[in-house]
């Protein structure tokens, strides 16, 4: 392996490295809010019911948030098989 082909591999490995680094970035954050969100799921399921409940609408977020994350997922996948 000669000088210009380790820069390559080098350059390579850093390029895989910063997208992993923004996935996980991306991730972290998407678990983030999926937590905030269970919190409010579970303040929905055990609250005295006052009217109308949320939680149709906090699940339907929770499947939203969840269908975003396989997105991320299947990104940073295609981008590391470059």
């Amino acid at each position: 392996m000669d000088s210009e082909d380790l820069t390559d591999a080098v350059l390579e490995m850093r390029d895989a490295i910063h997208t992993l680094t923004a996935g996980c970035g991306e991730l972290a954050s998407a678990i983030e809010n999926q937590t905030k969100l269970l919190i409010e799921i579970k303040e929905a399921v055990t609250a005295e019911p006052q009217g109308e409940s949320p939680i149709v609408s906090l699940l339907k977020r929770m499947v939203e948030l969840s269908e975003a994350n396989a997105a991320a997922l299947a990104r940073i996948e295609q981008a590391m098989a470059r």
